[in-house]
């Protein structure tokens, strides 16, 4: 019998050039006393570590599952660093616990033991990742997607909300949550 899987997208600011990038995670469900293996197909820093397993855990406890996971990275830079693939992985395991697919969004936030999706940077850089690669939705934290957007028009500086620039440029809406509860409740097609 195959084990169950789901990918879900994750989206990163690589540090060299400062423009956001789009990879995947794959959930593997496996037989393990540890409730999170990691591939080693990339660098995860501490931060990132923490995230991933406050995720595991709090889909395991909003699930009521011992569930455990080997976690693949797949992105085009070798190392991950920060906590905002936190909220994705909770996401993701929270459905493949539940039988359902991973919805077709692009969702960034660190996420803490309660299941809160917390505030995270570069919300601007990845959310323009995810509408370049053509999502209709990008899931931000809570008051995160009124971050200014600047755009020069001649000699003239022009801001306006990141979720109104998405809109009407790639055709991207942008939507808040607080928590993994809130997101796993919703129909987010």
């Amino acid at each position: 019998m195959q084990a169950a899987s789901i990918t879900a997208p994750l989206v990163a600011v690589d540090p060299i050039s400062n423009q956001g990038i789009l990879g995947n995670v794959t959930l593997e469900e496996i037989d393990s006393i540890d409730p999170v293996l990691l591939s080693e197909n990339i660098i995860l820093d501490s931060t990132t570590l923490a995230s991933v397993r406050n995720a595991v855990l709090y889909a395991r406890n909003l699930t009521s599952s011992d569930t455990s996971f080997r976690l693949t990275f797949s992105f085009p830079t070798r190392s991950v660093s920060g906590g905002s693939a936190g909220a994705t992985i909770a996401l993701a395991a929270t459905c493949l616990m539940q039988n359902q697919t991973y919805p077709d969004l692009v969702l960034t936030g660190d996420i803490d033991a309660s299941g809160n999706i917390l505030q995270t940077g570069g919300i601007t850089q990845k959310a323009v990742a995810a509408a370049n690669s053509g999502y209709k939705l990008v899931v931000v934290p809570t008051n995160q997607s009124k971050y200014y957007v600047y755009e020069r028009y001649g000699s003239m500086m022009l801001a306006r909300h990141l979720d109104d620039a998405l809109l009407e440029v790639f055709g991207t809406e942008v939507r808040e949550a607080g928590t993994i509860a809130e997101l796993a409740a919703k129909d987010l097609k």
